[in-house]
C-alpha cells in the first residue's frame, strides 16, 4: 500500500479509508496500518479492514504472539491467523464459503473505540 497515494486521494467526501487483505495474505504491516491511522486521524476519518479473506491467513509479524499487536519492524516469523490491527475502527470477516462481503454465510465486525486506535 502506497499511503502517500492513500493521502492524495482523501477529499471532503472521504469517509473511512478500508484495507483490504485478499487471498489469504495480510498486505498491510504494522508500520503501514501506523501511517495509515496518521492520515486517517489527519482527516477525521474511519480505518477499516476487509479480513474476510485472511483469517486464517498467514501474517508475517515478530515473535510476538498478537500480529495485530506487532511493534517491530522484524517480519521473519510467520504465523497462522490475523484478527485485524489493533489500529483499525473495524475489522470485518466473512463466514460465507466464497469470503466477498455478501449476506450468503454470514460474518462478524470487531469494532473499536476511538479511544484506542491511537498512532502511538
Amino acid at each position: 500500500i502506497d499511503v502517500g497515494n492513500v493521502k492524495a486521494a482523501v477529499t471532503q467526501r472521504t469517509v473511512a479509508i478500508f484495507v483490504v487483505h485478499p487471498f489469504g495474505t495480510v498486505i498491510a504491516n504494522h508500520a503501514t496500518m501506523k501511517a495509515l491511522r496518521t492520515v486517517a486521524n489527519d482527516h477525521a476519518l474511519e480505518l477499516w479492514e476487509d479480513c474476510a479473506q485472511c483469517y486464517t491467513g498467514l501474517s508475517t509479524t515478530s515473535k510476538n504472539k498478537n500480529p495485530s499487536k506487532d511493534n517491530s519492524s522484524d517480519s521473519s516469523f510467520p504465523t497462522i491467523g490475523y484478527m485485524g490491527s489493533s489500529l483499525s475502527n473495524a475489522c470485518f470477516f466473512s463466514f460465507g464459503p466464497i469470503k466477498t462481503a455478501t449476506a450468503l454465510g454470514g460474518g462478524v465486525a470487531i469494532l473499536r473505540s476511538a479511544q484506542s486506535n491511537a498512532a502511538d
